[in-house]
Order: structure tokens, then C-alpha cells, then sequence
């Protein structure tokens, strides 16, 4: 009869049991968590580079605090979303109906323009309405201008009314 004794290896001078057969459901979370662990230096050395998705993962996601912290931070860059608004004025706003980050809800960010735009405020990572303001991309721009050696990574999210990807 096998018993259930724990083994353990050392892995930089620190003692961590080893995954028996119950337990190997966990390995893809023990190594997310172990490269989440991983400094920039040690990126950097073997070519890569680490960006903030969607800004400091504390703040509320695609804010103007959240992009400045990452870029100030240990992070090589950040990573943030851009879309445009009916006005054709460009923002930072990952989902094209808002609502899961925002204090409005049920709009496509193409249907509303600058003046609704300014008086929409961010919702915090647990969903709560923050005083932080919905960020235009020009005003994070000038807010990040003083960061030198960083990345900003910014991806379009634009949807096209009447659009056939197939086509």
C-alpha cells in the first residue's frame, strides 16, 4: 500500500513540496505563479519584456493612474486599448459596451461621443464606481510624456457598424 508522504525539493534555496497524483490539476497555476514571479531583469535577459495589461493591476483597469503607476513601476511597458468614440475623439476603453468597467452601462463606446464621455467614471477591479474619470488617449499622452524607456503598447478595439469580417 503506497502511503501519502509529502516530497519536497529546493528550488533556490527554498523548500516546496512537490505535487502528488491528486494535485496535478495545480501545475498550470504553479507555474503562472511562478512566472508571475519572474523579475524584469530576468526577462529582459532572455529577450522579453514584461507590460502591465491594461495599467497596474491595483487600480482600475485602463486608467490614467493605472497606466502612469505601470510605467513608473518595474513594468517595460503597459498595454492599453483604444477606441473611438462617435465624435471621432480617440479613449482608453477595452470593452466596446460599457458597463463592467464604467458607471455607464449598455452603450457602445462608438455610439457616445466626448461630452457623455467626460462624465463617465472607471469602476474599480471589483466593480466598484471609483471619482477616477473614464481617460481620453490624448490626456494620457501628456500625462505620461515625462516617462522615458518605457512602452506604451496601445491596441485598437474598434468595431465597424455593417462590417463582414468574412468578406
Amino acid at each position: 500500500m503506497a502511503t501519502s508522504q509529502t516530497k519536497s525539493k529546493t528550488l533556490e534555496g527554498k523548500r516546496m513540496p512537490l505535487m502528488g497524483a491528486k494535485s496535478k490539476l495545480c501545475a498550470p497555476f504553479m507555474a503562472l505563479a511562478l512566472l508571475a514571479g519572474a523579475t524584469s531583469a530576468t526577462a529582459d535577459c532572455q529577450g522579453m519584456v514584461l507590460h502591465a495589461h491594461r495599467g497596474e493591476e491595483n487600480l482600475p483597469e485602463n486608467s490614467l493612474a493605472a497606466v502612469r503607476a505601470a510605467l513608473t513601476g518595474n513594468w517595460d511597458g503597459v498595454e492599453i486599448d483604444v477606441q473611438q468614440l462617435r465624435d471621432r475623439q480617440w479613449v482608453i476603453q477595452h470593452d466596446p459596451v460599457l458597463g463592467r468597467t464604467t458607471s455607464v452601462e449598455r452603450r457602445l463606446v462608438s455610439d457616445i461621443d466626448s461630452a457623455v464621455w467626460r462624465e463617465i467614471k472607471l469602476k474599480d477591479r471589483k466593480g466598484k464606481i471609483t471619482a477616477e474619470p473614464a481617460p481620453f488617449l490624448n490626456e494620457m499622452l501628456r500625462a505620461v510624456s515625462d516617462v522615458d524607456y518605457k512602452v506604451v503598447n496601445a491596441e485598437i478595439k474598434q468595431l465597424f457598424k455593417n462590417c463582414d469580417a468574412g468578406q
